[in-house]
């Protein structure tokens, strides 16, 4: 049966509020303020100091998350990953000496933005969940071919790429010490791993698979079919009607007709957002690698093609019923 906590199963993170929101915007207004004062501020350590308070402002919820996560043993998930990437910027302009902290607050402000998305999407199809009154608790939901290898993708995907951040970190800058004879050139590979590491989560597919088949089964209910759950979906996309999954209002024979369209179209978006998902990350991933790209396109690749996915995702929730 249908969970509506299961988004929160895949993906750590509460519900969006006013609170948030008023949050993001303040932590905009200061990153405005703060890049149009540093240039007057003549001590390296208070300009350091101005730009770490705001980090901290906007961050400081994802930092305390990822202390969580790995208390519980959830080392790579989003916010341990988002923290190290970050932290590491910062840590890079240091050590460089170039005051160069804003992209470090621009990927933590991005991320925190597309939480703020996908909360609030996730609070909207919550609340048409319960009002349907179709909750039953996660332990007898089935879990959907989709969302089965999803789960098997983020648990292949996401070490792969951590892996090769360290790779990028260590390996590469000695490789190219050895063969060229000079600097290893450690600060421009460091910052190529941390790349690596924004894209290594596959926030995208995790919230966007659940999300589809939330909306496709209120979408469902407007037309007086009542579907269960995913695997109900794909069943109902192969052209079967499976027992004790799908449930009509009456016995009119166009609700069969329409039961399919939704789940068609269903399954169609899954894909598309799994295809379009795990396409831009291996492209970036790959331009990361050669030093094309810079941690604005990786923060794209992970926060920004969840936001797309999840408004693609809500596409699910309107068909014609003629």
């Amino acid at each position: 049966m249908i969970d509506n906590n299961n988004i929160e199963h895949h993906h750590h993170h509460h519900a969006a509020s006013h609170g948030d929101l008023i949050r993001i915007i303040t932590a905009s207004v200061l990153y405005i303020a703060a890049n149009l004062v540093s240039d007057m501020i003549a001590d390296p350590m208070h300009r350091l100091a101005l730009y770490i308070i705001v980090y901290l402002f906007v961050g400081i919820d994802v930092i305390w998350n990822a202390i969580k996560g790995i208390v519980h043993g959830e080392w790579f998930d989003e916010n341990f990953l988002m923290t190290v990437a970050t932290l590491g910027v910062f840590a890079l302009a240091i050590f460089e000496g170039n005051d160069d902290y804003g992209e470090a607050i621009s990927v933590i402000l991005f991320f925190r933005i597309g939480e703020y998305f996908q909360g609030y999407a996730s609070m909207k199809s919550k609340k048409k969940i319960e009002a349907l009154g179709i909750e039953k608790s996660g332990s007898s939901r089935s879990t959907s071919q989709s969302e089965a290898f999803i789960t098997r993708f983020a648990k292949v995907y996401t070490p792969f790429v951590c892996c090769g951040a360290l790779i990028l970190a260590i390996i590469a800058p000695l490789i190219n010490m050895a063969i060229g004879g000079g600097d290893a050139d450690w600060n421009t590979w460091i910052y190529r791993a941390l790349t690596f590491l924004v894209i290594s989560c596959p926030c995208a597919l995790v919230i966007s698979i659940p999300m589809t088949f939330f909306a496709s089964i209120i979408n469902a209910s407007k037309h007086g079919i009542l579907i269960t759950d995913g695997c109900g979906l794909e069943q109902l996309n192969k052209g079967t009607f499976p027992s004790g999954e799908i449930v009509f209002a009456d016995n009119n024979p166009s609700k069969h007709n329409i039961a399919k369209k939704i789940a068609h179209r269903c399954m169609n978006i899954v894909w598309q957002n799994i295809f379009f998902a795990i396409g831009i990350k291996i492209i970036v991933l790959i331009l990361s690698a050669f030093g094309i790209t810079s941690m604005w396109l990786a923060i794209f690749a992970d926060t920004g093609i969840m936001i797309l996915a999840v408004l693609n995702a809500m596409r699910a929730l309107y068909i014609k019923s003629n």
